[in-house]
């Protein structure tokens, strides 16, 4: 919390407002985005303030990862929603072309796939090394998930 008061006093100085500094898409290396730093802490309602007041849901950090793809891969359900109900893109590909229901499945958060399959996540998108949602979830041996995923449509 205090680096992003730091952002936005910096950002104030510099005629940036509030909402353009929160609203920023992309976090150059070794920058931090406030959205996906509440996420990666599991404050929900840090999540839910910074998204009330515009961040961006869909600002990628470094590695073109969004805050849903940290929440899936930290099985979040919860924060996973706020993001969703505030349009955060559910397909959207990292550097190493993961999804956010890829992260899920690789790390065995049924709840967190079940959330992103009901919201439209496509089971079939390949990361870089050719795997899929369900390879992965196979892969780390997490039955249950690989069941999920072979079902879904």
């Amino acid at each position: 919390m205090m680096r992003q008061l730091t952002h936005i006093c910096l950002a104030t100085l510099v005629g940036l407002t509030t909402t353009q500094v929160l609203a920023e898409t992309t976090a150059p290396l070794g920058e931090q985005v406030p959205v996906i730093e509440a996420v990666r802490s599991l404050d929900a309602p840090a999540v839910d303030g910074l998204l009330k007041k515009g961040a961006n849901p869909n600002a990628t950090d470094a590695l073109s990862r969004t805050a849903l793809h940290y929440a899936a891969a930290l099985g979040q359900a919860k924060i996973m929603a706020l993001l969703l109900e505030s349009n955060a893109k559910i397909n959207e590909q990292d550097e190493e072309g993961f999804t956010p229901l890829m992260r899920a499945a690789q790390n065995g958060h049924l709840d967190a796939a079940e959330l992103l399959l009901g919201a439209g996540a496509v089971k079939d998108l390949t990361n870089a090394r050719g795997e899929t949602a369900i390879a992965l979830a196979r892969q780390n041996r997490h039955t249950t998930l690989t069941e999920l995923l072979s079902a879904s449509k």
